[in-house]
Formats: C-alpha cells, sequence, structure tokens
C-alpha cells in the first residue's frame, strides 16, 4: 500500500503510512478543505467491488461517525476510491496500548486506568446497539496525558467474512482477543467485548497473550477449548482479586461474564484502591505526591510519563514547515504526472486540428488539379483529332481546306486562352508555317463555311486517319498556305 504514499483519495493526500493492521492499513493525510491533518483509515480486503460489501461499509460507516464520546476517536468521513474503502478519523500524536506494552508490562493501576477510559466508551457504544467485535491493544490510542480512545468500531463486522484464519503464516491479530461465541459465528453482545477486554487486561498486566499459537485457527480453537494459564502463574506479584476480575471477564460462557464493560472496569478500580500504592520502575514515591495536581483524573504519573514518551516519536499532530514542503513537492509531482499524461492527448489535438485547417485545402487543390488536367487532356484530344481532319481535308485537296485550316487555328488560341499556361505547348510546323505568311489567313473562308469561334471543345470523336495514297498528284501551289 505503499504506492498511495503522494497520491490522492479522494481529496485527501496521503503523505505517510503510520500503521498496519490484520483488516487496515492508516495513513496521515492531509484535508485540503480543512488545512488539517487526518488519519486515514484504509480497509485492506480486496472485494470492495462487491456491491454488498459496500453498502455494509457504508451502513456501518454511518452508525459510527454518529458515535460522539470523549474516548471514542471521531470518524470525520467515508468514502470509496477505485477498489478502496477507506475511513477519515482525527489524526492524534499518540501511541497505542500495543507501543506501551513494548517496553513490559503495566501495573495494574495503569491498567485500570486504560481499561476505565476503554469501558466508559464501550458504554456508550452499547446502549446504541453498536458492538465493536475487535477491541485489542491496537484499537487503543493512548495520548500523552494517559487518556485512552478507542477506534475502528464496526470494521470486524463489515469484513468479518473475510477473515482467513487457516492462512498458512497469518499474523494473530484479532483471533487472540475473539470471543468463543464470535468464532463460532454466534450471537454477539456487549458481553462479547467484555471478553476482548479480559483478555487485553490478561496482556497489560501479564505481557503475554492468555493463547498463543503459530496459526490463528489453533488459537481460535483454544479460546472454544482450552482454559487459560493463570495470570499469577506468569505475574506472580499480580494480586489474586486481579486474576479473578480477569478470570470472570475470560469466561466461555457469556452468561456469567460482567454484564457491561463499567461494570468489569469498576471491579478492577475497587481492587486497585485497596491495593497499597507501589511505585513503578523509574518512578518515585516523593514525586508523585509532588506532581499529584498535574495528573488527570483517572491516570498515573507512570501512564502519563510512559505515554508522552511513546506520542514524541510519532508524527506531530500540527502541519509543521517541513509538512508544508512535502505537500509542495507532492503538488509539483503531481501536476508533471497530469501534464506527462495529457500530452499525448494535447499532441493529438493540435494534430487534429492542423488535419482539420489543411485537409480542406488540399482536397480543393487537387479537386482543381484534377479537373484542370482533365480539360487539358480533353482539349488536347480535340485539338488531335482536328488536326488529323485538317490533314486529311488537304491530302484530299478539296475546296474546304483552307476552312478546316482556319478552323483549327480558331481551336488553338480558344484552347490556349482557356487553359492559360496549361496549353502553351511548342509550335508544331504547321503552327509555325501559318504564323509566318499572315496572307494565307488575310482570305478568310466564305461565311457559309467558317465556323463561329467557341470556347467549348467540341466532343472528342475517334476516327482513323486514311493512310496519305503514295501515286497523288503533288499539291497546287494555290492550295498551298
Amino acid at each position: 500500500m505503499s504506492e498511495l504514499i503522494g497520491s490522492n483519495l479522494g481529496p485527501y493526500r496521503i503523505l505517510e503510512l503510520i500503521g498496519r493492521g490484520g483488516m487496515a492499513a492508516i495513513y496521515k493525510a492531509h484535508q485540503p478543505s480543512t488545512d488539517r491533518l487526518v488519519a486515514v483509515k484504509v480497509l485492506l480486503d480486496h472485494r470492495a467491488e462487491d456491491p454488498q460489501i459496500v453498502d455494509r461499509f457504508e451502513r456501518e460507516a454511518r452508525v459510527i461517525t454518529a458515535l460522539e464520546h470523549t474516548n471514542i476517536v471521531p470518524v470525520y468521513d467515508f468514502g470509496r476510491e477505485g477498489g478502496l474503502l477507506y475511513l477519515v478519523m482525527r489524526y492524534m500524536r499518540a501511541g497505542t496500548v500495543n507501543d506501551l506494552l513494548k517496553r513490559g508490562p503495566l501495573t495494574p493501576r495503569d491498567a485500570a486506568s486504560i481499561l476505565s477510559d476503554v469501558a466508559a466508551a464501550l458504554d456508550y457504544a452499547h446502549e446504541r446497539g453498536v458492538i465493536h467485535r475487535d477491541v485489542k491493544p491496537n484499537n487503543i490510542l493512548v495520548d500523552a496525558g494517559g487518556r485512552a480512545n478507542l477506534t475502528d468500531f464496526g470494521l470486524a463486522k463489515v469484513l468479518g467474512e473475510s477473515l482467513d484464519l487457516t492462512r498458512s503464516g497469518a499474523t494473530i491479530g484479532t483471533p487472540a482477543y475473539m470471543a468463543p461465541e464470535h468464532a463460532t459465528g454466534g450471537t454477539v453482545s456487549p458481553r462479547t467485548d467484555v471478553y476482548s477486554l479480559g483478555v487485553m487486561l490478561y496482556e497489560m498486566v501479564t505481557g503475554v497473550l492468555p493463547y498463543v499459537s503459530d496459526s490463528p485457527m489453533a488459537v481460535v480453537m483454544m479460546h472454544l477449548h482450552e482454559e487459560m494459564r493463570p495470570p499469577r502463574q506468569v505475574n506472580p506479584t499480580l494480586p489474586p482479586a486481579v486474576e479473578a476480575v480477569i478470570v470472570r471477564a475470560m469466561l466461555k460462557d457469556p452468561v456469567g461474564r460482567f454484564a457491561t464493560a463499567g461494570e468489569m472496569a469498576r471491579a478492577l478500580a475497587e481492587v486497585v484502591d485497596g491495593m497499597p500504592h507501589t511505585a513503578a520502575p523509574g518512578e518515585h514515591v516523593a514525586d508523585r505526591f509532588e506532581q499529584v495536581t498535574l495528573v488527570p483524573q483517572g491516570s498515573t504519573l507512570h501512564l502519563i510519563e510512559l505515554a508522552a514518551k511513546v506520542a514524541e516519536a510519532k508524527s506531530p499532530d500540527e502541519i509543521t514547515p517541513e509538512i508544508r514542503r512535502a505537500l509542495k513537492r507532492m503538488q509539483g509531482a503531481s501536476r508533471r504526472r497530469r501534464l506527462l499524461a495529457l500530452a499525448p492527448w494535447a499532441v493529438a489535438g493540435l494534430l487534429m486540428v492542423i488535419l482539420a485547417v489543411t485537409l480542406p485545402a488540399v482536397v480543393r487543390g487537387s479537386g482543381d488539379s484534377r479537373a484542370s488536367a482533365a480539360g487539358t487532356a480533353t482539349a488536347v484530344q480535340a485539338l488531335v483529332m482536328q488536326f488529323a481532319e485538317a490533314q486529311t481535308a488537304m491530302a484530299a485537296g478539296g475546296p474546304n481546306a483552307q476552312a478546316t485550316l482556319a478552323q483549327l487555328q480558331t481551336q488553338i488560341a480558344v484552347a490556349s486562352f482557356t487553359a492559360g499556361p496549361t496549353l502553351s505547348p511548342t509550335p508544331t510546323p504547321m503552327q509555325a508555317t501559318s504564323t509566318s505568311r499572315p496572307e494565307a489567313t488575310s482570305a478568310p473562308p466564305s461565311a457559309t463555311e467558317q465556323p463561329k469561334p467557341t470556347s467549348v471543345l467540341p466532343p472528342v470523336i475517334r476516327t482513323r486517319v486514311p493512310d496519305r495514297p503514295t501515286n497523288l498528284a503533288p499539291i497546287p501551289p494555290s492550295l498551298l498556305p
């Protein structure tokens, strides 16, 4: 999914990848309309072209965008881009509970603080008929003040059918926190989220999961049929009362669990309140009493310090000058990509304009040339026939010889005037003779024999010129021009 960085997903400019889970990848993005940073969660399911999945996603997205609670990360928007479905949420410079656990197990007090915030968010959602279905450390953000915020409502419901629990090499994600009735496709309820909350509490105070296997399906079977390893075997310093809360929350029969998440949180708080305070690693009791006024209600100083260190390692939640420069570079690169994509179309359009302008002129000129050539050929053909007739008449020596010669001269003159430079051949010997002797044309033929000059060339009549007899007498000088 790294190919999304630098591109737009809907109106959001993707800046960087900040997290990836079993069902979604999370990106930090810029929203131009409000000039703010947002978190865009892109679903990794590749069936976004399925109308049923899209409809289910949009229906659930409308429900979770209506959830407004202090401990629920607000969802601003949702959408679909090509084959991707995405949710747009508030971007928080905070670590997850999973980030905190990478530094070691939490104290019961720190765990109780986180559990109290998450339980408040779950009870709010349960009262509105929304079951989370995927409560786990990666879905709980802890800000620099130590406050826990629940996210990813409804995603497990949207994509529950796409979970492949038998895929070889699949990482243990949702199955590790899944209630038995959820894993078997039974009816889910608020007690389903309570079970997942119990698994998370087990992990927070021990640092490990209750059921571990290389196969997600094997983990599911453990949740269904095996008893968990007692938490005190993993962490002997854990008070028995804390272990009792975990065991009740993780009962395989939903009826025996806590009825609500709030009930579970209160039971844990009562146990923790009765415990003597012991300093967490790196914390001094005197420091705690000196700074107690700075600690938000429900949080501990150790949790705040730990959460602040984790949050400092995250990307800032304000638009810094570096982010501005990155946005400008991305916008410039995007413009260049658009120009390169449009360049072939621009060249093709320019060629079309050139063809549209020049083609009519070329066709018109070609038509004129063809018409001129055809007219020239017709005129030449007619003159050839006229010349053949004149030769025949003069060879016969009849009285029409002079008239035929005069008609031929007239046709040559008319054709030369009509065709212009097209008919400018080299004068034939007969034409040269006729022009060198003007007296031959000074006596026009009789009115009855002289044709009227016309610009319309006579039709071509193919006649065969007879061979001149060899025994004819010489032509009298009077008939010569």
